[in-house]
This record gives C-alpha cells, structure tokens and sequence, in this order.
C-alpha cells in the first residue's frame, strides 16, 4: 500500500491578507489618532465650537473602537436664556450610534455614569436662543443611566443621596424641539437643603418625569408645567426649627437639634401633576416641629401640620395650634374647586376657592399680601410684619365678618411721579353694602412716612408723620384688581428746602430760592394708581422766590384742586385752584422798596400735564395790592416817566390774564388791568433765563408802550395803543379739553 501524498503548507489568499493587514493597520492609525486627539488640547477647540453656549470638556478619554468612549472626570457646562447649568460626572462611558450621523442626529445609544451632579443657577446674564433652522443637528439620548451618589441643585436648593436615575431626551440644536421621554430617580436616604438649612432629610424617594415635544422659546417658566407628567411618592423627616425674630423685625428659620417634645417631623406623599393637573387620589401629609421665642425669652414648642387630599376637588387643612403669647399660629381649612396649578396667576384659583382661615405670623416680605388683597401696580405692602387675620371664602369671595390686620409693615406707594415710602398699620374688613355685595376695605396708617422722586427713591424732600390710605373695592378676590379706589391723605408734612419744587417749575425764570413749608394733599386714585381728582396744598412762610431775575420774599399758599380729564396721559383740570402771596417785599420799577405787597390767584378755566416740568393752561384773574409788581418785571434797569409812579399808588388792581407755562416758558398773554384812573395792558414771556414782551400804560391822557427784549426795553410815547395792538400774541393754541 502506498504513502499518501505530503500535503503542502496552506496559504492565505493574497487578496484576503491585504485586506487583513489594511485593517490591522486602520484600526491601529484609529486607536493612535482618536486617542490622541481625545487626550490633547486640540481637542477642546474640535468638539466645543460655540463653547458660551455649551462646553464639554474631560480628565482622560479612551475610545477602544470606533462609537465607544470612555472618560474620566467629565464636565458639561451651558448657558441657555437666563440660566447656567452643571452636569459633571467622575467616570462616564457612552455607545454613539454611527448610523444615526448619517440623518444629522448625534445619537448616544447609552450613557453610564459615575458619581453623576446637576447643578443650574438663574443669572442676569442673558444668552439669546440661536436663529432656528430646521437642518440643525439632533442631540438624542435615548439612555442615560446612573447609579450610586447623586447631587442636584437649582440655585440655592440642594437634593442629594444615593439613588439610580435613568433620563432620556431628544433636542435640536439652534432652538430647535426639547422633548423628555419618560425618565426615573430612585433614591435612598436622599436628603433636601436650602442653603445651610435642611428641609427633609432620611427620605425614599421616587419620580417618573415626561415633557412632551415642545420649542422651548413659546413655553417659558411655569408654562413648561403644562407639558409634564410628573409622578412623586416621598416619605422622609423633617427637621425641627427655631423661629425668631432677626434684625430688621425678620422671621428667621434655623435648624435645631430634634427632641423627644417636640414629636414626629414627617413627610409623606404621593401626587401625579399631569400636564398642569393633580391627578385625583393624591395626598400630602406634614409635620413639623416648630420653637417660637416668646418676650419673656422662653420658647414655645409647636408642631405645623398640613394636609393635603386630591379627589375631584383639593381639601387642604393646617393647624398650628395657637399658644399663649406665640406670635404664630394658623388654622386653616381650605377647599379648591379645581385641581389645575394656578400657572398664569392666582386670580382663577381664588375664583374656585371656599374655606376659612385663622392665623397670626410674621412674614419677612408682605409683598404676597399687596398681591393678594390689594392688585395695584402702585402700592406695595413691602417689608417684614406680622399678619393677624380671620378670614372666611365663599366661592372665591370674601364673606363679611371677615378682617385682617397689619400691627406692624412697611409700605411704597408711586403718586404722580413721586414714591412715598413709610411704616405704620394696617386694617382690613369685609362688610355688605347697601346691594347686599361684600366689599373689601383696607385703611392704612403711617406713622412717619417720606416723598421722594420716583426716579430717585433717596432723595426725599417731604416728611411727615401722618399719612392716611384708605383702600375699597369688591370682596370677590378675582375682581379687587378692577373695582380698587383709594384715597391718599396727609397735612402739613414738613418741606425742608422748597427748592425741590423747582423741578416743576420753569427754575431759570421762576424758583425757589430758599424757605421751608408744610404739604398737605387729599387724592382719589383708580386701580393703576392714577389720579382721578383731588387737592394738594403748600404753605410756606419767608420764602425766597425769583422771577425773571428780580427776587421776593414773603408767604406763599397754594391751593391746587385736580380734575379728571385724561388719565392715561395725566391731564388734569385745575378749574378753581388758588395761589395766594403775601407779604412779599421786593423793589419795584420806581426804585422803592415795596412791602407788605400782596396777590391772590385764581385758576378759571384750566388745564395741566402732570410731570417735571408741570404744564398747565389758564384762564387767569388775579387780585393784587397794586401794579408794582407787574411794571417791575418791564423796568428793572431802565426807570419809566415819573407819572407811572402814580399808577402804583392807585390802589388795588383787579388783573385779567391768559397763563400758559410750558416747559421752559412762562407766558402771560392778553393781561388786562383797568379802571377810570388807569389802564394796564401787556404780554410776557419769560423763556431761558430772558425776558420780552409788550406793554401798554394809559394814565388819564397820557399812555407808553414798551418793548421788552431780555434787558432792552424801547420806549413808544407815540401811538402806543395803535402799536400794541398791532403785535403778535404769545400763547400756543390752547389744547382742547
């Protein structure tokens, strides 16, 4: 039998082992230049291309194969609107779908990370969406999976403990659709702080999230509320707290250490929000121990409890129960006819609102309550103070009986352009009027209070000590906005420097020198704080005025009675407004020194524009001791004939005048003083510090005309009359009224 044939060595197609070898040869240019890449600092510039917007950066990456990465300390920073967010993790490794980059989606098919901490601040710093382009790329996270220690934060409130969270997303870029796919927090011993104080802690938790697909530019803040799901069961504890009064007469919370007195600080709950709705069956139950400083410099021991269920409508209860000279307590049933989140305000809520309410507190801002019970734009109950209150809700109506009071607050008011900002008292009460509707009352009362500039809130130029505002409107909570009046009084607040008025005033042709006075004013306000009618009254002795240059001094009494006519555009009828000076001393145009001089104003037909400067429009009679004045203001420099001395001395003139103060310009136009001795005529402008104007004098047969041009004066001994009446008017058309 013979020997089988030697079999030759095989070998490997030629076409095969180049093929091999290319790809050992790829694969190892993949692992050296990925790697390096990944790890040098090229790479911040290659995968960071708007970095002010997003920004990720890592310790150490490896990538064994072409989609899987692996890294260590991975930080993901970013900057959306007004808000700067944080996620970093100590390790993380992520699957990148290869095929996905195809359709422009940037697909990481799963995500693991390590030791995982979300934190996000609201900031002033505003970064604006990106112009949206429907070819932007796709950021889809379809896994994102930790396991172990967790942190959240959002501004200065921190969630923290072991837990496992699995979170899914899907966002185009360049202000493109957000949409959560549903996502879970597991954790275990999690524990809640704000800032260094903790509010629960020991606590399992439990959260399921869902967002549906959404642009996040047309669904800001609360209104993201709308697209969620959000399932929540907490059981935890929580801490005990000591209540006292800090600086300032501000409640401060601080955490103490728990005693056997003190009994369970617990929280259970189990609520689903579906899309801006509490889903029936939910319910919240707390407890927590509470210590109150008492004057003596003993505490008061208390526990706080609140329920809450959810059927077809939400019961809520809170007691605290009320202890001897505690300055808190609270006793509150409530029941809110619809479960839907008041996310566009609290009026619908208040609407559907029934129950009572018992309590005393003292809260670091009463702002909530000027939001609440008051609805204007105008006034703030600002600051801390204490809230004693009995109150009953029918239907979203405040049922008479009802009260409320302030022992203690601060308040800011804006009035025709000033801020008066004081601290006093407050009351309010609930009584039926003759229609058998309840109204809301409030009467407000300060102790001392200041004026001063809207535009500058420090520089206060009237104080008093008696200021009085008196609030009504509708007890139906959801109408007070629109049905709110006030009356604002106060007299005789003390005016240190009159030259604040000056801001009013035309100053390089009429101010203030110097002198001090006393405002008192009574003003009917509508909800948006603009004034409807009322007056306002200065009253100043020995002040120190100048006029076209020429300086008085005397007593000054002003008597404004304010009209409507345009809210909107705060015009106002000053019809029957009086200003009253006397004993005024000044030189007149003869050269003598006139005292004991005297005038009395009256508006007749009127009209102003409210701001800084004041406008106004008038028909103008004036009463005056003699016409001294009025011929000073033509002759200063240059004296007139000696028979024009006798004008002065004809005894009391009754004037006629058109007024018009604009801005920078005082006009007196059509002014008319006459009897059978004398004849006064004349027009004036005072404008920039510079005076002119026309004059007609008639004493018996004789008459003068005078051309004022700032401190020209030209005489006319010749047709005066026929001159004076040939010159222009100085007034603008009057507005219509």
């Amino acid at each position: 039998m013979s020997r089988p044939a030697a079999l030759g060595k095989s070998r490997v197609p030629r076409p095969l082992s180049t093929t091999l070898w290319l790809l050992l040869i790829g694969y190892a240019v993949y692992l050296l230049a990925a790697n390096l890449l990944l790890n040098l600092p090229l790479a911040d510039a290659v995968f960071n291309r708007a970095p002010e917007r997003v920004r990720v950066t890592w310790g150490s990456a490896l990538t064994p194969w072409p989609g899987l990465l692996w890294a260590q300390d991975v930080l993901v920073v970013g900057h959306a609107r007004n808000t700067q967010w944080r996620a970093a993790a100590a390790s993380a490794s992520a699957r990148i779908d290869l095929l996905a980059l195809a359709s422009r989606e940037l697909r990481f098919a799963v995500i693991e990370a390590e030791q995982l901490t979300f934190e996000a601040d609201r900031v002033a710093a505003f970064m604006p969406p990106r112009e949206r382009s429907p070819k932007a790329w796709t950021v889809a996270l379809p896994h994102i999976h930790s396991d172990g220690p967790l942190a959240m934060r959002w501004n200065d409130l921190r969630l923290d403990g072991e837990g496992e969270l699995s979170f899914a997303m899907r966002k185009q870029l360049r202000g493109g659709p957000l949409q959560i796919l549903p996502s879970t927090l597991v954790m275990r011993d999690a524990r809640l702080a704000r800032a260094a104080i903790v509010l629960f802690s020991d606590a399992q938790l439990e959260l399921g999230l869902t967002m549906d697909k959404h642009i996040g530019a047309e669904h800001l803040g609360r209104a993201k509320l709308a697209l969620m799901r959000i399932e929540l069961e907490i059981s935890a504890a929580t801490d005990a707290f000591d209540l006292t009064l800090a600086a300032g007469n501000t409640l401060a919370f601080a955490p103490r250490q728990m005693t056997s007195a003190d009994g369970a600080g617990k929280l259970e709950a189990a609520l689903t929000l579906d899309h801006g709705e509490l889903a029936p069956g939910g319910h919240l139950s707390l407890a927590v121990p509470l210590s109150f400083a008492i004057a003596d410099g003993t505490r008061d021991d208390n526990l706080l409890s609140v329920q809450v269920d959810v059927a077809e409508a939400i019961t809520l209860s809170a007691q605290l129960p009320q202890r001897a000279d505690s300055f808190a307590h609270l006793d509150a049933e409530l029941r809110f006819a619809q479960r839907t989140l008041p996310l566009d305000g609290w009026v619908p809520l208040l609407a559907n609102t029934s129950g009572r309410l018992s309590t005393r507190w003292r809260f670091q801002s009463l702002r909530w309550l000027s939001e609440l019970l008051v609805q204007t734009p105008w006034l703030d109950f600002d600051g801390a103070g204490e809230l004693e209150a009995d109150v009953v809700i029918v239907a979203g109506q405040l049922a008479p009986g009802s009260r409320f009071e302030l022992p203690q607050m601060q308040l800011v008011a804006d009035v025709l352009n000033d801020r008066i900002s004081g601290r006093g008292h407050a009351k309010g009460r609930l009584d039926s009027g003759a229609d058998g509707a309840s109204r809301t009352q409030v009467n407000v009362q300060l102790d001392h209070f200041q004026i001063a500039p809207q535009a500058d809130p420090l520089l206060s130029y009237v104080e008093g000590k008696a200021l009085t505002i008196d609030l009504l409107a509708s007890g139906d909570l959801a109408k007070i906005k629109d049905s709110m009046s006030a009356r604002v009084r106060l007299r005789d607040a003390k005016v240190a420097d009159l030259t604040h008025y000056n801001s009013y005033l035309p100053k390089r042709d009429i101010s203030f020198v110097g002198g001090s006075g006393a405002f008192s004013g009574d003003l009917t306000l509508n909800a948006q704080g603009q004034v409807s009618r009322g007056t306002l009254g200065i009253r100043a002795t020995d002040a120190r005025m100048r006029i076209a240059k020429l300086d008085l001094a005397g007593d000054v009494v002003i008597d404004m009675r304010l009209a409507e006519s345009n809210l909107k555009q705060r015009s106002f009828t000053l019809d029957g407004s009086r200003i009253a000076l006397s004993r005024v001393s000044f030189r007149d145009a003869a050269g003598n020194e006139q005292r004991d001089w005297w005038t009395n104003i009256t508006l007749g037909r009127a009209q102003a524009l409210w701001g800084r400067p004041l406008q106004i429009d008038a028909d103008t009679s004036l009463t005056m001791k003699n016409v001294g004045f009025l011929l000073t203001m033509f002759s200063q420099k240059k004296p007139f004939p000696r028979w024009v001395a006798r004008l002065i001395g004809a005894g009391e003139a009754e004037v006629s005048t058109q007024l018009q103060l604009r801005g920078k310009s005082l006009v007196l136009d059509h002014l008319q003083a006459e009897n059978q001795h004398f004849g006064v005529r004349s027009r004036l402008q005072l404008a920039d510090g510079k005076a002119q104007g026309d004059l007609l004098l008639r004493w018996g047969v004789l008459s003068l005309g005078v051309e004022l041009a700032d401190a020209e004066r030209d005489y006319r001994f010749i047709g005066a009359k026929k001159w004076f009446e040939s010159r222009p008017d100085m007034l603008q058309p009057l507005p219509a009224r």
